[in-house]
């Protein structure tokens, strides 16, 4: 969860993100958002996060779980998914986004907003389906919101479910 610190609870999550912007332009630490140059809020008044090629909505800076630490971890998945689909298929014939029909089928099984399976989707080549399980139903609303808004439904399908279930019932 990231969460502003020293807002006082008056500001708006937008001023608060303005506040931010405005205190490290002056070369004084922020006050307290963490990346926030990854954070902004759209004309809906949601809180957009941006990492890759992928853009997740919250309802509120205060509502925006999104863990900076594991950008790396995101980073790795997809270079080595991309680089497995690269070797198996012939992925060139295939953009990034476009359902491979002979591509890969990847599981997220504990996918919360969607960031890693959106990014699967937009940043990899050759896949056929990605699917985003959680067992919350709140983020399973979240991964559909997202999909959605990333233009992705083609090929990540948000799931509410057990993992360990999940993996069971596709087990080949």
């Amino acid at each position: 969860m990231v969460e502003p610190l020293g807002t006082g609870g008056d500001m708006s999550d937008k001023e608060v993100v303005e506040a931010d912007a405005a205190m490290t332009k002056g070369g004084v630490a922020g006050v307290g958002v963490c990346h926030q140059d990854r954070f902004s809020q759209n004309s809906d008044g949601w809180t957009v996060v941006k990492e890759g090629q992928a853009e997740v909505l919250f309802p509120s800076l205060n509502d925006v779980f999104y863990n900076p630490v594991q950008e790396f971890n995101r980073d790795l998945s997809t270079a080595v998914i991309q680089a497995h689909a690269a070797q198996h298929l012939d992925v060139l014939e295939h953009e990034a986004g476009e359902v491979c029909e002979d591509g890969l089928t990847v599981l997220e099984a504990l996918a919360a907003s969607g960031l890693r399976s959106i990014r699967f989707a937009r940043e990899i080549r050759g896949l056929k389906s990605v699917v985003a399980n959680d067992w919350s139903k709140q983020a399973t609303e979240s991964i559909r919101r997202n999909v959605t808004y990333n233009k992705v439904d083609q090929l990540v399908t948000p799931h509410n479910g057990d993992a360990s279930m999940l993996m069971y019932q596709h087990k080949q």
